[in-house]
């Protein structure tokens, strides 16, 4: 049986989401992929080339491989379609074991471990406006090359979790 290639099931379950999901989703495609991609990441079906370890479907996955190492960006949805997602980056060996190097998430706070950013929790489903996406995508990219320099140099800036 052929394995079907990623962004087919993430697009299936895209349609699947709430509208506010699907939207939120489109965006982060969009903005926060396009923005990797273009310095080199690519959209992977399966994590460091190990078909032990397929993408799941409401996630999106993008990796930069150099002789020595792996970079990821793993964007991971919500669990029922909430529109809200986590976004996280790693530096791993590039043999097996694929030990990390450097990994953490982008986070509001420098004293988080990790991040929902979307939707939060308490705020009901039918007041998220598609401006709220809009805006909160707006409010991530100017945070983006801070991973960036923590991949390459460890150093955490302000919006990068703190080492566990």
């Amino acid at each position: 049986m052929k394995v079907k290639d990623h962004s087919v099931k993430f697009k299936r379950w895209q349609h699947k989401v709430c509208a506010q999901t699907g939207l939120l989703s489109g965006l982060v495609e969009l903005r926060v992929v396009e923005f990797f991609q273009r310095l080199g990441f690519e959209r992977v079906d399966v994590a460091l080339n190990n078909s032990e370890w397929p993408v799941a479907m409401d996630s999106i996955e993008l990796e930069r491989a150099t002789a020595s190492h792996t970079d990821s960006i793993y964007l991971s949805f919500a669990k029922h379609g909430v529109p809200r997602f986590q976004l996280g980056c790693s530096r791993r060996e590039k043999i097996a074991p694929y030990n990390f190097i450097r990994s953490a998430c982008l986070v509001r706070k420098p004293n988080q471990y990790y991040c929902w950013w979307g939707k939060p929790w308490w705020f009901p489903l039918w007041l998220w406006k598609p401006e709220h996406s809009r805006e909160l995508i707006d409010k991530i990219m100017p945070t983006l090359p801070q991973i960036l320099d923590f991949l390459d140099t460890g150093q955490r800036g302000k919006n990068i979790s703190k080492e566990v």
